[in-house]
């Protein structure tokens, strides 16, 4: 009996995490899209500070705790890509936006993670 609880608790530990792998790719391949589009901003929800230590190219900061008041803002962009440290801010970042009624956004996790999709593209050109 402990063996099979066993079995079920991994399998739904794995499950768990292999879901937010899944998510977090397909956010990443949506974001790949909006990249195409002419309208599309690249919005980091980090503090300055943390913004200050490294970004993405051509991306904003709009700190997380200042995002409501920027709203306006962001306005003229048909596709937002959010980013943070982990993806944790811009989750929320995204729900926030989502809320205002802007129906084109994505979380595509950390700067870093979107860095490398930016590379790979720059590099296939």
């Amino acid at each position: 009996m402990k063996r099979i609880l066993l079995i079920i608790m991994f399998a739904s530990i794995f499950s768990f995490f292999a879901s937010g792998l899944r998510a977090q790719s397909d956010s990443l391949a949506v974001a790949g899209r909006m990249l195409a589009s002419s309208s599309c901003l690249i919005v980091d929800v980090r503090t300055p500070e943390e913004y200050a230590g490294g970004h993405n190219e051509g991306s904003v900061n709009i700190p997380l705790s200042e995002l409501k008041s920027e709203t306006a803002r962001l306005k003229p962009y048909r596709n937002l890509i959010l980013v943070c440290r982990s993806g944790k801010r811009a989750g929320m970042a995204k729900r926030e936006l989502e809320k205002e009624g802007f129906r084109h956004v994505c979380n595509a996790g950390g700067w870093e993670t979107l860095e490398k999709l930016l590379k790979g593209r720059a590099a296939s050109k």
